[in-house]
């Protein structure tokens, strides 16, 4: 996981025409080692010295969750930031689960945040975030106490994932909109974290 985090970060720093950042976040649910966090030795291998770097587990809200972070630590004058995404989850996933092995993988990517002004192009103008423990049976990977036997596969309830998906992301986007002052008719493109092609089209309906 580091080593692919490390280079989607090179690259996006490349990107940005930048060699060093003030901060690092690194979102992660499958870190190589439970501790210490990963972000800091990323940030050691790009040569970035002693910069602020933690590691964020939000699962696939992990990349708005850390740039809401990095957005709050820009705009308060405490660092920049990079941030960055790395999942590996070829070792949690069942080979043989249909419904997991075809959408879940190892991959990575980051962007560079810097501070800036809400008329700049890339500027972020709102944020909704939001967190429901009810569901936490629905999305999981057993812990070694619910489940000390046995490989301990991602597994995903589906059908009622879909239908929280759909409601939970059609108000999340109605509230983002409203803190933009936008209207619907607005919006040019809608870019969810999700491979389900019917919650999308749901979701923009």
């Amino acid at each position: 996981m580091r080593d692919l985090a490390g280079e989607a970060d090179a690259n996006a720093l490349s990107s940005a025409g930048r060699r060093t950042v003030g901060g690092v976040e690194l979102t992660t649910t499958t870190p190589d080692r439970p501790c210490p966090a990963a972000a800091p030795e990323v940030a050691h291998r790009l040569g970035l010295g002693q910069v602020p770097a933690f590691d964020i587990s939000t699962g696939c809200s992990g990349f708005v969750y850390a740039t809401t972070v990095a957005n709050g630590l820009i705009t308060s004058g405490v660092v920049d930031g990079v941030l960055m995404a790395s999942e590996i989850y070829s070792p949690i996933v069942d080979p043989t689960d249909r419904g997991t092995a075809v959408i879940f993988g190892d991959g990575a990517g980051a962007v560079v945040l810097r501070r800036g002004t809400t008329a700049a192009q890339g500027a972020l103008l709102a944020f909704d975030l939001g967190g429901d423990g009810s569901g936490h049976h629905l999305i999981q990977v057993p812990g070694e106490l619910e489940q000390p036997d046995g490989p301990r596969w991602f597994g995903v309830a589906g059908r009622k994932v879909y239908l929280r998906a759909v409601e939970q992301m059609a108000l999340s986007a109605s509230r983002v909109l409203k803190g933009c002052g936008w209207s619907p008719g607005m919006v040019d493109a809608l870019v969810p974290h999700q491979a389900n092609g019917r919650i999308i089209q749901a979701v923009a309906e």
